[in-house]
């Protein structure tokens, strides 16, 4: 009887095991003030003069990135208004902005792989984007580290 336990146990120990792997393909996360952050959904578009934009969304929050290229090397963020973050976040029904510009906060932009063939583009970030409205019970400062975008497809491509 004790086998047959035994037996049962390990059967049912081995058949309830399974593999369930979820992958983000295409994915924009990162730390927010460092906790976890994914967006729901990302798109990019290429502006006729080249400029990159990146826009990703969950249900309350816009992270809009923007580079003067889609070249594959870093771009500096809070010494010009070409290349910047910005991040809306839209709390019952109050819009609150926060950005980087010219001497307004900072960050980098790195652009790791542009794929003509499949239309996509990765790379990672990292910004502190400032609060650009004046309401005293909002933070002043937002914080993105380790973020990443990976495979993003390119909605718009304007020649």
């Amino acid at each position: 009887m004790r086998r047959f336990i035994l037996l049962t146990v390990t059967l049912f120990s081995l058949l309830s095991c399974e593999e369930d792997i979820k992958f983000s393909s295409p994915s924009v996360q990162g730390l927010k003030n460092d906790v976890f952050w994914r967006a729901t959904n990302s798109k990019v578009s290429i502006l006729s003069d080249g400029t990159f934009l990146l826009e990703a969304y969950t249900a309350t929050e816009t992270l809009t990135l923007q580079t003067t290229s889609i070249i594959e090397q870093s771009y500096i963020l809070g010494t010009t208004v070409n290349n910047t973050a910005v991040f809306v976040r839209n709390e019952s029904g109050k819009v609150i902005r926060y950005i980087t510009g010219n001497e307004i906060g900072n960050g980098q932009i790195t652009i790791v792989e542009y794929d003509e063939i499949n239309k996509t583009i990765s790379g990672n970030f990292k910004c502190n984007v400032k609060n650009i409205d004046v309401d005293a019970s909002s933070e002043s400062n937002v914080n993105f580290q380790q973020g990443v975008f990976y495979k993003v497809p390119i909605s718009v491509s304007i020649p």
